[in-house]
């Protein structure tokens, strides 16, 4: 008889896969910070020892709708396989349950039995997941090794203790209150995801045609952690956690043969195929687009932002040879956590270089900022017209970024 494979043992290795990336990302140091790090005072984003600043915005958005097409698709090709697999309540649940069953308590769909020893050390471990839960998303704001000196000291801070705390709160409640509930009930992913599924999703089923060898035992019920029996066919509750697919192939391999029920890619036994219809692959194009825009701007990201205006208390004058001066207000900040030497050049169109009045040549320290005006002497454009300018910052000869400005036609007084 083959070896029957099951799918739990899969899906707890890969729960526990996520909860030690989750809880060890902020440990992992890159540059002397966290892999990944916000710093909300400063606005800014650190990740794998690079610095983003509010600046680049931009970059954000790209990445929110990136992952916005990419929670579409999974969700239309893996249903609530999310639910079953990765989501931290389902986690949390499984954890507690199987830590009752392990203290010999009795657990079933509408609760957790014990004797009050039982009941206390479950009580305990739901505190411990709860602390874990809400701290671990902490340390992605404030690094574990600052946090722990901050506690050491009596001074952990109030936003990062309250936060921590309430976050705890809120696990704490659902630990001991809801856990299934939550999924069966209130859990909104569940609903949106019954709205975009179609005809391809992957769902949970008896296979057509072979009902028939159904023992009627009632395993598949008594292992459905939402309470369900998965051969009525379809459910919105049903979480995709394959505990029923296992619990059919346990007594279907005592009789020799195979589980009646399985993961199945649409209902027309086309298997993987079924996903690429024009729905899918659209959405699937989309987030590639996306993915690679990102990818191309942050390879491509400049170290320094450059921001001009015009000086509005130092109005433009035209000088003896015709030529006008014209002050703007320029901005510059260091994205970068290294100091630079930076060279400002103005250009006409067409390359032709412009002499600067005021402090063209500066080092700015790493993520430091610096504002101050500077004159540009150019051609004075005619009445109604605008001449256009293009601002160079070089560190050294390779070119950084640049912005354009206009200048105005300057009467003669």
């Amino acid at each position: 008889m083959n070896r029957v494979s099951y799918i739990g043992p899969k899906r707890r290795f890969f729960q526990w896969l996520l909860a030690i990336v989750w809880i060890g990302i902020p440990f992992i140091r890159s540059d002397g910070r966290s892999l990944v790090q916000f710093d909300l005072p400063n606005l800014a984003f650190y990740f794998g020892g690079a610095l983003f600043r509010i600046e680049e915005m931009h970059l954000f958005w790209l990445l929110v709708l990136a992952t916005l097409f990419l929670f579409l698709f999974l969700t239309m090709a893996l249903g609530r396989i999310w639910c079953g697999w990765a989501c931290p309540q389902t986690a949390f649940t499984d954890l507690a349950e199987g830590f009752a069953r392990l203290i010999g308590m009795r657990v079933g769909n509408h609760g957790i039995k014990g004797n009050l020893y039982q009941q206390g050390a479950l009580h305990l471990l739901y505190l411990l997941i709860a602390l874990l839960a809400g701290f671990s998303f902490v340390w992605y704001f404030v690094p574990p090794d600052e946090f722990f000196g901050r506690l050491a000291a009596a001074s952990p801070g109030f936003w990062p203790l309250g936060t921590g705390l309430l976050l705890a709160a809120v696990v704490l409640v659902d630990l001991v209150f809801l856990r299934r509930l939550f999924c069966r009930e209130f859990c909104p992913y569940g609903r949106f995801q019954t709205v975009i599924a179609d005809s391809a999703t992957l769902t949970i089923r008896a296979l057509p045609g072979e009902l028939e060898r159904c023992l009627d035992c009632a395993a598949c019920l008594r292992a459905c952690p939402m309470g369900i029996d998965i051969r009525d066919g379809f459910q919105i509750e049903c979480i995709n956690c394959a505990r029923c697919i296992d619990a059919c192939r346990r007594v279907m391999a005592r009789q020799g043969q195979k589980g009646i029920i399985a993961y199945t890619f649409g209902t027309g036994g086309r298997g993987w195929r079924v996903l690429l219809n024009q729905r899918l692959m659209l959405i699937g194009l989309l987030f590639l687009i996306l993915a690679a825009g990102l990818a191309y701007n942050v390879s491509h990201r400049t170290p320094v932002s450059l921001k001009l205006q015009r000086a509005p208390a130092l109005p433009a004058r035209l000088l003896d040879d015709g030529w006008s001066l014209t002050f703007f207000t320029v901005h510059l900040r260091n994205l970068s956590e290294m100091p630079l030497p930076l060279r400002i050049v103005a250009a006409e169109i067409g390359g032709k270089e412009l002499l600067l009045k005021g402090p063209d040549n500066l080092t700015l320290r790493g993520d430091g900022k610096k504002s101050f005006r500077l004159g540009v002497v150019a051609g004075n454009p005619p009445p109604g017209a605008k001449g256009e300018i293009i601002f160079t910052v070089y560190a050294g000869t390779r070119k950084i970024t640049e912005s354009r400005a206009y200048i105005t036609h300057v009467e003669e007084e």
